[in-house]
């Protein structure tokens, strides 16, 4: 019996490792268009490059990058690009957890609450942080998972090369 217990805790070990160190996928790919959503319907978006951030202020990673993501916006904030950061902390709260964070992190590039998690089912982030980089028609050019450094050359080239 005791043989049988800790062979099914060994295989639940290993199934719990692959999940962890799966890979992130997202029901949108690249080339795909911009979902139709009204958050993103709005006629200062039209024709700019978009980089669309999925964060929380509880995620460690997210708050990793979260200086340089503020850093690019300032490089190329007045250029046919914006960063939109779409905050998944969920529920009344968000608005005054975010507050909270801009204290202790500063950034003054917009938030989109997605209080309810309707974005990120929709774009398929369920993993944080996910990134989506948008050029000016409005298609998915590329989809990064996890913590960036955003201010690095090569991003912001990446960028400058969709505007």
């Amino acid at each position: 019996m005791r043989k049988w217990i800790s062979g099914l805790l060994w295989v639940a070990g290993i199934l719990m490792v692959l999940w962890y160190f799966r890979t992130p996928t997202t029901k949108i790919k690249v080339g795909d268009n911009l979902p139709d959503i009204p958050a993103f319907d709005r006629p200062d978006i039209k024709g700019k490059v978009l980089l669309i951030n999925f964060w929380a202020t509880w995620c460690p990673p997210c708050v990793a990058e979260m200086p340089s993501l503020q850093r690019l916006h300032q490089q190329l904030n007045g250029s046919d690009f914006l960063l939109l950061a779409v905050n998944e902390d969920g529920g009344d709260k968000a608005r005054q957890a975010v507050e909270h964070f801009r204290q202790r992190i500063p950034f003054d590039f917009e938030v989109i609450f997605d209080t309810s998690g309707e974005m990120a089912d929709l774009f398929g982030a369920s993993s944080l942080p996910t990134t989506f980089l948008v050029d000016k028609e409005g298609k998915i050019r590329e989809i990064f998972f996890g913590a960036e450094t955003w201010d690095n050359p090569e991003y912001v080239a990446k960028i400058r090369n969709l505007q």
